[in-house]
């Protein structure tokens, strides 16, 4: 199978876990979804699978690839870390005051599973050079990621967080001359396997018609929403030109744009944040997951609309 393929097929299974655990929770056989998290063990082995070639990918990166000449690194750099201090302060300025700031890290996140099934779908128009750009972006984005976790989600014992910063640590520690033949599997495994696993364990809330009202009006999805929609490609184009007036870099302003856009498919990693976050079956957890959800699902929306428009103006 190849690259693009694949990344259409991860994307279709992404989504197609998320609405399957979406109806699964919101059916007559809510106790067999609930039945199944007894075995919470599953996305937590996913998890550091992901994070397991994420380290790979990292030391790959640093050793020969698009992070090992600085003056390249610094603009995907820049972005990935604009794109994530942004949406937190979006999400931070809509629950101010509320108790729920201890989500603020749910929008930082971009999947890149899923952004690279919508790039290789409809940005076949875009130059190569975005979609290293998009690939180096979500390889920073993931680091900072399990910066974050391991800094301030380690604390109190979660499954999760720990198989998070271990998948990590035993990544950048795999053996460089093993680390190509076993990344490529891993990656496969992630993509078709693992993390759709992974999404329709975290995906599903169960929203009863009392709590309708508290769920859908709460802070918590007003914050995760803007933070993904708006937060993370105004981060994405801050950061880029920050990096760029400081380099005297050319920027590609008219293709970056969907790109940035694109950084806002928060999914996976920011499902789990909102795992890490909230306690599950809480009314807060039920917020966090829709924000996700809707937000990653607007994010990529308007990303296919930029694409789109800049296909049929040549």
């Amino acid at each position: 199978m190849d690259t693009n393929a694949k990344q259409t097929l991860s994307g279709a299974l992404l989504l197609g876990s998320a609405l399957a655990a979406l109806f699964w929770s919101n059916s007559a056989a809510l106790a067999s979804y609930e039945w199944i998290h007894q075995f919470n063990w599953l996305p937590a082995a996913a998890i550091f699978i992901f994070f397991a070639t994420v380290g790979i990918e990292l030391r790959h990166e640093l050793s020969v690839g698009s992070l090992s000449n600085a003056r390249k690194a610094a603009l995907p750099i820049a972005a990935a870390i604009g794109g994530m201090i942004v949406p937190a302060l979006v999400f931070t300025l809509f629950n101010m005051h509320t108790g729920s700031l201890a989500g603020w890290a749910i929008p930082m996140s971009t999947d890149i599973a899923f952004a690279l099934a919508i790039l290789a779908i409809f940005g076949k128009k875009l130059p190569t050079e975005m979609r290293a750009f998009l690939l180096t972006v979500a390889v920073v984005d993931d680091v900072l990621a399990i910066l974050v976790i391991a800094i301030f989600y380690t604390s109190s014992f979660s499954l999760l967080s720990l198989a998070s910063v271990i998948g990590v640590a035993v990544g950048l520690a795999w053996p460089r001359s093993a680390g190509a033949a076993i990344h490529s599997k891993l990656d496969s495994f992630n993509s078709l396997i693992g993390l759709p696993l992974f999404v329709l364990f975290e995906a599903g809330v169960h929203i009863s018609v009392k709590d309708q009202s508290a769920v859908l009006n709460s802070p918590i999805i007003y914050g995760v929403i803007a933070g993904l929609i708006l937060g993370k490609p105004a981060g994405i184009l801050l950061g880029t030109y920050v990096a760029g007036a400081i380099s005297k870099t050319q920027i590609d302003w008219q293709n970056l744009f969907p790109i940035a856009l694109l950084g806002g498919v928060g999914f996976t990693v920011a499902l789990l944040m909102n795992s890490l976050s909230f306690a599950q079956g809480s009314l807060a957890s039920a917020s966090g997951t829709m924000g996700v959800i809707v937000g990653s699902a607007a994010s990529a929306s308007l990303a296919i609309y930029a694409m789109q428009r800049k296909r049929a103006n040549g």
